[in-house]
């Protein structure tokens, strides 16, 4: 499968900069090899290749046949902007990949390559079979013939095995956060949350994934209180899973998150108010509805 050409300028331009660290910290004539920065900032070769260009420009290096040398002392100005957010290299693939998937460059029951991914994202090719082996635990992904990669069919037994386990973890957080003060941090956050949700009058073009996103910050605020730094791993990649269904399931608008919207609303006014059945109630509920709609979607959609 074809995968659209990403823009990489951010992981390029931070790429330069930690280049320019080392040109200062080292305070050598010294060049490392392009496979050696490569490896250290785990991107590909050729994004270290286009930081060197850029550096040639600058004429902080000189390219020397293979050799490469440096001739200046790196300045403040030669640093490049870059965003203020700073992300690993794993949540940064993450994005790239679910931005693919929105794109519908990678669908389920199609393969892609290590190597493809690679190239579009600017990352090496080791950094990207980390993550495709750490994220096939999740059942999302998994190897397919050729050095191959598939993202698999999302099923009915898929998505029911997936609300079980993200059920049982909310329900847990949220017994747990019963048990606490109202003065705690976590509650003021979650009312927030719940008070911006209230204020979104009808469900328009464009508003569905920000009720979508605050949903998803109520539940992941709600972990939280576990303050368990596995749950919180797990809970992570379970989101993600959801967002990508999400995706399949907000295209087509409205519908599909108005309810979802109320019971947030009604599920934080007795989770206050310490309403333990009501909250359990509401959450059974809840993911009723969810296992429908992604049940529903995925199989309209019926991918090869």
């Amino acid at each position: 499968m074809k995968i659209k050409k990403k823009t990489y300028s951010n992981l390029q331009n931070r790429t330069i900069n930690k280049i320019l660290d080392i040109i200062n910290l080292e305070k050598s004539d010294d060049f490392p090899a392009e496979s050696e920065l490569s490896e250290k900032f785990g991107v590909s070769r050729t994004i270290v290749r286009k930081a060197i260009d850029v550096l040639v420009e600058k004429k902080i290096i000189r390219k020397n046949n293979r050799k490469k040398e440096i001739v200046r002392p790196v300045t403040p100005d030669d640093y490049l902007p870059v965003d203020q957010e700073e992300l690993s290299a794993e949540d940064q693939i993450y994005r790239f990949f679910l931005e693919q998937i929105k794109n519908g460059d990678i669908r389920p029951g199609t393969n892609f390559s290590t190597l493809q991914l690679a190239e579009e994202s600017g990352y090496n090719r080791t950094t990207i079979r980390d993550f495709l082996y750490y994220f096939s635990r999740f059942g999302l992904i998994k190897k397919a013939p050729r050095k191959n990669w598939c993202m698999v069919k999302i099923d009915r037994e898929y998505i029911n095995e997936l609300i079980d386990v993200k059920k049982t973890l909310e329900l847990d957080a949220l017994d747990s956060l019963m048990m606490l003060s109202h003065d705690t941090d976590i509650f003021d956050k979650l009312k927030e949350i719940a008070e911006e949700l209230a204020t979104i009058p009808g469900i328009e073009e464009g508003q569905c994934n920000q009720i979508s996103n605050l949903e998803s910050d109520f539940f992941k605020t709600v972990i939280e209180v576990k303050k368990n730094r596995f749950t919180d791993d797990f809970y992570t990649r379970l989101v993600f899973i959801c967002s990508i269904i999400d995706f399949y399931c907000l295209t087509d608008g409205a519908d599909v998150v108005a309810n979802r919207q109320s019971l947030i609303v009604s599920l934080s006014e007795h989770l206050f108010n310490k309403e333990r059945e009501m909250v359990i109630e509401l959450v059974n509920n809840y993911y009723t509805q969810i296992a429908e709609i992604y049940i529903e979607a995925m199989e309209l959609l019926d991918f090869p």
